[in-house]
């Protein structure tokens, strides 16, 4: 008899229908799988691929376009994702990279600046709280 190709299912004989895009064809049980979070796949696939480094995404996601990246890192949907820069934070509305205001600062990848401690200060950008200074007086 006559079995589905991979990427396809259906009973014995036909007719066969393709995975849709997030799923993939299991061949031990013969069906279409949700692929997992972190992964993508197109239509009739036979696996799900893994999003670029520093990005996710959601459970049956059908494309590398639903990579998103992490918090702490920038780039464009699907990768690829490089991380803040010391003196800046993750803002998670833009997606994009800001610099540390002044009397702030942050270390690579963070999604906030943290306050300098009290009675310094540092210049904008500032990248550890060595950068934070004692004020005068």
């Amino acid at each position: 008899e006559c079995t589905c190709m991979p990427g396809f299912e259906g009973p014995r004989g036909g007719p066969c229908s393709a995975c849709p895009a997030g799923s993939f064809h299991d061949a031990e049980t013969g069906n279409c799988v949700e692929c997992g979070a972190y992964t993508f796949s197109g239509e009739a696939s036979t696996t799900c691929h893994a999003c670029p480094g520093n990005s996710s995404s959601p459970p049956g996601s059908g494309s590398a376009r639903e990579c998103t990246c992490m918090p702490g890192f920038e780039g464009p949907r699907g990768g690829p994702c490089s991380a803040c820069p010391a003196g800046s934070f993750h803002d998670a509305e833009t997606g994009n990279c800001v610099e540390c205001g002044a009397y702030t600062f942050s270390g690579e990848a963070s999604t906030t600046c943290h306050a300098c401690p009290g009675n310094s200060s540092s210049p904008p950008g500032s990248g550890s709280a060595r950068e934070c200074t004692c004020m005068p007086g």
